[in-house]
């Protein structure tokens, strides 16, 4: 299983290192009651369980890195995932975002 996750994310990215997925989001709206619009329509806010999935299976490295806040002020992520035993990988390239981004902000 572990080669295979390493194959992949080495398919999957190009041999470029890294994989990005959406971090899991929320809110303060309760879980049972959350929806996510598409342009298929919202869908069950559970679908979103598979992103976080993605790495863990075959034991991939991945962190989330903040990267923004939406227009109300909530903060926004990105999942970095990384190829096998190259935990560094995600690592480093979430520092060099934070430098492009300007860094880690405190939420008000």
């Amino acid at each position: 299983m572990s080669d295979w996750g390493g194959r992949s994310a080495g398919r999957a990215t190009g041999g470029a290192g890294q994989t990005f997925t959406p971090a899991f989001p929320h809110d303060h709206t309760p879980q049972s009651e959350r929806r996510i619009p598409t342009p298929d329509g919202d869908r069950p806010y559970d679908d979103l369980a598979f992103w976080p999935t993605i790495p863990s299976l075959p034991g991939l490295p991945a962190l989330s890195a903040p990267i923004g806040r939406t227009p109300t002020g909530l903060p926004v992520g990105l999942q970095i995932v990384a190829p096998l035993y190259e935990d560094d990988t995600a690592i480093t390239f979430a520092e060099l975002l934070s430098e492009v981004i300007g860094g880690y902000e405190p939420p008000p």
